[in-house]
Formats: C-alpha cells, sequence, structure tokens
C-alpha cells in the first residue's frame, strides 16, 4: 500500500506541474482546484496513508527532482501541501467537544502565542511571519495531527515498519551511487534523502537503532538480527562521511542503558561493547582505506575537538561559515538588548527566502555572521526568538520526553519499549539542534515528530486506562467496605 501510495503520489504530482507549464496564467487556478480538489478529498478520507505518502514524499522528492528529474523541482512543494492539510485536519477536531487539551498541546500553543507576540515586538511584516512561522511550527502541527490520529499498538508498529523500510533500502541505494554515479563529493552520497542530506540520514539511522536497542533492553537479551541490521545501516554514515554520529554513538548508547548499569550490569555492557566494536571497525575501515580525510575518521577527531573548535573560530569566514562562528554569533548577538533576548528579532527574520529577504532589514544583516535558517537549529533559535523563546521550545521537548516515563510504566512490553525509544529520540533530536538545522529540515523532522506524536498519544491512553482502572478499584473498595457493616448488623 505504501509503495503505492508513493507511485501514486510521484506521478500526480508530475502530471499537476506538466498542466501547470502548459497552462496560462489565468487558468492555472481552475487546474489547481481540479487536482487539489480529489486530493484532499482522498486526505481527508483516509489521513494515515496520507502520512505514508507524506514520508515517501520527504525522503524521494529531491532526490526524484535533481538526480533523476521525473518531477519538476516545485513538486517538493506537495510537502508543505501535506502539512497544511494536516494543520488544516487537527484545527477542524481540536474544538470538537470530545477533544481534551493535553499538556503537550498547551506546551506547543504557548509556544506558538509567545512566536506571535514576538512579531508583534519585533514589528515584523505579514509575509515574513508566516514564512518563519512555516518553518517553526509546521512539523509541530504534523505532531498534533498524528497524535489526533488516536493510533493503536498495531498502527504505530505498522508505521515503525514503514519506516524501518524507508532505512534499509538506503544501503542498497548508496552502494550503488558510490560505484556507479561520478559523485564529486560525499555530499552525493545520501540514498534516496537528495544531496547534502548527511545529518538527516544519520540522525533517521540513530533514530532506528533506538528501537532496536529499547526491544533488546526491555527483552533483556541481546538480538543477532538487529545487530545485523545496526551493521547494515552504518553504510549510509560511513560513505556519507557523518562524524557526529560516531562522536554521539557512545553516548547514545549510554543513555539509553543508563538504568541497566545498575540493574543488569551484563546486558548494558553487552550494547555499550557493541557500540565500541563498531566505532573500532568503522575507524579501522576509514584508515586503512583512506575514504575520508586525513584526520576526521572518528577516534582521531574526537581527540582534536578543542583543536577544530579554536580553528573555525579563528579562520576567515567568508561565505562558508563555521558552525563554532555561527555558533558564538548567535550567543552574543542575541544578548544585544532586552529585547533580543527575551522575544529575539521576530519569526522570519533570518529565514531564507526571496520574500523574506525582500521585506526583513534583519536578514542581510545576520547573514553576515551566517545567521540564517539554514545555520544549526539553535543559533537559529536564539536569532528569531531569543533566549526565552528556544527555552519555551525546548520545554516543548521536555514536555514530550516526560510522557516516554508514562508509556515505560505500562504492563505491555511493546509500550515499555516505544517509551524507551520515544526518551532515545528526544535525546537524540535534542543533540542534533546544537549540530544541524534539524528543526527546519524535512527529513530530521518527519522522523521526529510524527512517531513522537504517535507515542504521546498511546500514553495517554495509557495513562487514561491506568486512571479507569485505579478508579474501579477504588469503587469496588468502597462497595466491600460498604457491603461489610451491613452484613455485621444483619448478623
Amino acid at each position: 500500500m505504501v509503495g503505492v501510495g508513493g507511485v501514486i503520489a510521484v506521478l500526480y504530482t508530475a502530471i499537476v506541474f506538466a498542466f501547470f507549464d502548459g497552462t496560462d496564467a489565468e487558468n492555472r487556478f481552475l487546474y489547481l482546484a481540479a487536482f487539489g480538489v480529489p486530493l484532499a478529498i482522498g486526505f481527508f478520507a483516509a489521513p494515515r496513508a496520507a502520512l505514508y505518502s507524506l514520508g515517501v514524499l520527504v525522503y524521494s522528492v529531491d532526490w526524484l527532482a535533481e538526480y533523476w528529474q521525473l518531477v519538476p523541482r516545485e513538486a517538493t512543494w506537495l510537502v508543505d501541501i501535506f502539512v497544511l492539510l494536516f494543520a488544516l485536519r487537527y484545527g477542524l477536531t481540536f474544538f470538537t467537544a470530545k477533544h481534551k487539551v493535553t499538556t503537550v498541546e498547551k506546551a506547543i500553543l504557548v509556544a506558538m502565542i509567545f512566536a506571535i507576540l514576538s512579531a508583534l515586538v519585533n514589528g515584523g511584516g505579514a509575509t515574513t511571519t508566516l514564512l518563519g512561522l512555516r518553518v517553526s511550527f509546521r512539523y509541530l502541527l504534523l505532531f498534533l495531527a498524528a497524535a489526533g490520529l488516536h493510533p493503536d499498538q498495531k498502527v504505530t508498529s505498522k508505521f515503525i515498519r514503514f519506516l524501518f523500510l524507508i532505512g534499509l533500502i538506503q544501503t542498497p541505494v548508496i552502494l550503488w551511487q558510490w560505484q556507479f554515479t561520478n559523485w564529486v563529493s560525499e555530499d552525493e552520497l545520501n540514498g534516496t534523502f537528495g544531496r547534502s542530506q548527511t545529518p538527516g540520514i544519520a540522525l533517521f539511522m540513530m533514530t532506528l537503532y533506538c528501537y532496536m536497542i529499547a526491544r533488546m533492553l526491555e527483552e533483556k537479551r541481546i538480538r543477532p538480527i538487529y545487530l545485523v541490521g545496526m551493521f547494515w545501516m552504518l553504510v549510509a554514515p560511513v560513505l556519507g562521511e557523518a562524524k557526529f554520529f560516531f562522536l554521539l554513538l557512545p553516548v547514545f548508547l549510554a543513555f539509553m542503558s543508563r538504568a541497566e548499569f545498575f540493574k543488569r550490569p551484563a546486558l548494558a555492557i553487552a550494547l555499550s561493547l557493541v557500540g565500541v566494536v563498531m566505532i573500532v571497525a568503522v575507524d579501522y575501515i576509514i584508515v586503512e582505506t583512506g575514504f575520508w580525510r586525513e584526520g576526521r575518521n572518528p577516534l582521531t577527531y574526537v581527540t582534536r575537538l578543542n583543536e577544530v573548535f579554536h580553528t573555525e573560530l579563528e579562520r576567515p569566514q567568508e561565505g562558508n561559515y563555521e558552525r563554532s562562528y555561527r555558533f558564538v554569533s548567535a550567543i552574543v548577538l542575541a544578548t544585544d538588548n532586552l529585547r533580543t533576548i527575551v522575544f529575539g528579532n521576530g519569526p522570519g527574520s533570518i529565514t531564507m527566502s526571496y520574500v523574506s529577504h525582500a521585506t526583513t532589514k534583519t536578514a542581510a544583516y545576520y547573514s553576515g555572521y551566517g545567521l540564517t535558517s539554514s545555520a544549526p537549529t539553535i543559533p537559529w533559535m536564539l536569532t528569531e526568538y531569543g533566549y526565552v523563546g528556544a527555552a519555551i521550545m525546548l520545554a516543548v521537548l521536555f514536555f514530550i520526553y516526560r510522557r516516554g516515563w508514562v508509556l515505560r510504566e505500562s504492563d505491555q512490553t511493546d509500550f515499555r519499549v516505544y517509551g524507551r525509544m520515544l526518551e532515545g529520540m528526544v535525546f537524540l533530536y535534542v543533540a542534533w539542534l546544537f549540530y544541524q538545522s534539524a528543526w527546519q529540515s524535512d527529513t530530521m523532522n518527519f522522523i521526529f515528530w510524527p512517531l513522537a506524536g504517535f507515542f504521546v498519544s498511546l500514553s495517554y491512553q495509557v495513562e487514561s486506562d491506568r486512571g479507569y482502572r485505579d478508579a474501579l478499584a477504588r469503587a469496588q473498595a468502597l462497595k466491600m467496605s460498604t457491603a461489610n457493616p451491613r452484613m455485621a448488623r444483619q448478623r
């Protein structure tokens, strides 16, 4: 079903834009309605299938447009259209009597209200603000819409298998690219994700690691098939030179196994050794083949982090701004005055867009420090939303993280696995916010927000069921306590 949906989405896109290319401007709205209305009807009739189709688009449309040229570049707009439809669907259900506003929803709504307030304080134009809100909140709305699908355990399991399917097929695609294409840099070895998506594919693979590690921890055993899968998915980070993947891997494994070091130390040590073996093996292969640039292999690079940081700051920043330079610049510039500390410069103030650059006064200035919407997320957040706004957005992730605790208290193994996975996902996503433009990226957002929405929805279901059972137990206890005196009086 997923493959058919993806093929239909691609063909549909090609047909739509073929019509647009050969149509007069005044008639394009008519054709848009002719194609858009059936799409919207199909979307609202089968939102779960639409979520799968959106996943196929996110992880293939750039590749299909750039390399194969099967669809026009404008086909990427379909991703935003799908997200907008999901947001509309959520908005329609939000005001129903059955909808109960959760703590996570409240946190997101507070963040949105703060963003609008930031725009008002900074006097941002309507177009600039909308462009900024699009980047900031489109996937948070997708998270809410995914949670609003009220998935059960079966639906969640199917969605995870769908994500694994996407992840597993990347290895043969990347190996084919490596052997049979005229690639110039490692940025082109990114499977179906599209050019320069090394960070996206690395985060995707590590999120899938979350599930396998969580499952092994809950089952209290090492699964050989999972180890094979983990090594299989190492190919993409190796060929794409994803240094951060390997730098974060041992820390990530320690985080996932933190409780087991006291409860089941043998299992925790075994998983840690798996991570050590993976890193040492990859480092040996990289050094022996010389595939990565000298000194950038994981075991050497980690010893040079302090040197790399200072070198990036001291190096002339001419067009290609270094990550460390952007970070330090954002920290300093965000403390310029009380307004930037609290509210930042407003949503859209440094968002990359032809329209935004034509309307905002700050985009050109901050671009001189490498601060745009393509900068790592934390510098971008500090610039557009200030320290207070960034803290509010990170608080949303904290509230999502706490729902993992609820799932881990379930009496069902699958739910406990999901709870561990949700905690690991939040840990990875937050780490990536300091390294890449995760909050702004389609490929890095889709692996996190919809799946987190499924897990959070399940956590509230678990909490509701537990509350119902506790209330039932209290009612039965009360009934027994009131029945005993009556029996005593009858005697």
